[in-house]
């Protein structure tokens, strides 16, 4: 059993949070300023709405047997704030910020009692542009990115039980991070060898059984959403991934939607086939495909770039001045440098579990769609890895990291340079 350091309270680590608080706070006002949430749900056909409108449940009973087009775990947070603060937006949103800072709070902690992480990583954890923004609006997508943290938090801490029913939450508002979870539990078993950690993956397979529960008695199929929506993004999603490197709203294009298609993707995979077994089939079949696609899909998935939440019908792109969108890209190649680390930090025991969150995100959502917030799920992770790099002054992995966030700057500047539509709206075109 490793041991654990209760710290006292370190002023340098209380600077660095504060400072983080302060931004993050920043950016949290400057984000739900745009007042999106309201605007999203009062014309309706979001994310934000559904949400909204399946938080509505009319009793506990109601909410705990939920199935629908979502899984039960973001509904079920959204009907608890409700209860407390009542149907306000705004309070759905404050609740969502608190729980990103608390989340981080957890998860810098616990790695700071285990090994001493250096408290830049809490600045980072708290201010992150990204994560900040996407709680300016009920989404999940910071919510599952808070849920990791708290999930990994546990393992470190060895404290399984409560990894196993923290990962079940996260798969409860994200089921596509089943993979990544699965894997993150089944490699706890495997290091901690206790009973605690067969429990612990007991736990996490009852939650979902109750979603799948759920979901069995209202369309008498094995599902964890309703199965023709799961069918049908899924389909949409592997059609748009082909080729497309950026997917946003904004009042500039018809019917709000802008696709930016990768020349080289283009040359190369527009052909690939549809359906994601033979998609997976064809790429073992063209690998150097396989490893650009996933190298660029990756960079997008990175590039955060605006002030609030991007969500049709929505204008949070065409809002969002041309240095913010700077601003949040100093971020995002951090987090890209902390993606390339984890490729080296996998092979490292004590940190496996927390570099395979990103490898296996980003490589799981490389033949879809990529709107920037679906690779928020593993950003904490890419950070802390980066900072425990600096930490340790090992030249050649800082030269990676390096190499990772010039290359995020090259590409998505090449990318600006053919998306017609932001140099629009930025007025430089």
């Amino acid at each position: 059993m490793t041991t654990t350091r209760t710290l006292p309270v370190d002023p340098l680590v209380a600077s660095w949070g504060l400072a983080g608080l302060v931004l993050a706070s920043l950016e949290f006002q400057y984000g739900l300023a745009l007042h999106l949430g309201e605007f999203l749900i009062t014309l309706g056909g979001s994310d934000v709405g559904a949400y909204v409108r399946m938080s509505n449940f009319p009793s506990w009973r109601a909410a705990l047997t939920f199935a629908g087009d979502r899984a039960l775990g973001f509904p079920l947070f959204l009907y608890v704030v409700r209860g407390v603060v009542g149907p306000s937006l705004t309070g759905m949103c404050w609740a969502l910020f608190g729980f990103h800072l608390l989340s981080a709070s957890v998860f810098y902690g616990a790695l700071r009692r285990r090994w001493g992480l250096h408290p830049a990583a809490l600045l980072l954890l708290f201010a992150f542009p990204g994560l900040v923004a996407y709680t300016t609006a009920p989404m999940t997508d910071a919510f599952a990115a808070d849920l990791v943290m708290l999930a990994l938090a546990a393992i470190v801490a060895e404290r399984p039980m409560l990894a196993g029913a923290a990962w079940g939450w996260v798969v409860l508002v994200r089921p596509s991070t089943v993979v990544p979870a699965v894997l993150v539990l089944g490699l706890m078993v495997v290091q901690q060898r206790s009973i605690r950690s067969i429990l612990a993956v007991l736990v996490f397979a009852l939650i979902l059984g109750w979603q799948g529960v759920n979901c069995w008695r209202m369309y008498q199929t094995p599902c964890m959403v309703t199965p023709i929506y799961a069918a049908n993004t899924l389909g949409w999603g592997l059609n748009l991934g082909r080729t497309n490197v950026r997917i946003y709203f904004s009042q500039h294009m018809p019917k709000e939607e802008v696709l930016v298609s990768d020349p080289w993707l283009v040359a190369r995979a527009a052909n690939a086939p549809l359906w994601l077994g033979p998609r997976l089939a064809w790429f073992m079949h063209h690998p150097d495909v396989l490893v650009v696609t996933v190298f660029k899909k990756t960079i997008a998935l990175l590039d955060n770039r605006t002030r609030s939440v991007d969500e049709r019908p929505g204008h949070a792109v065409d809002a969002t001045p041309r240095w913010y969108r700077w601003w949040a890209r100093l971020w995002d190649a951090a987090a890209c440098g902390g993606v390339a680390l984890a490729l080296v930090w996998l092979w490292d025991r004590q940190w496996t579990a927390i570099a395979l969150v990103p490898l296996i995100h980003y490589l799981q959502q490389s033949p879809l769609h990529v709107p920037p917030r679906y690779g928020l799920t593993a950003v904490p992770c890419a950070l802390v890895l980066l900072v425990w790099t600096v930490q340790q002054r090992r030249p050649v992995l800082l030269a990676v990291a390096v190499v990772a966030a010039l290359a995020f700057y090259w590409q998505v500047s090449a990318w600006d340079q053919i998306d017609v539509i932001l140099q629009q709206i930025e007025g430089w075109a």
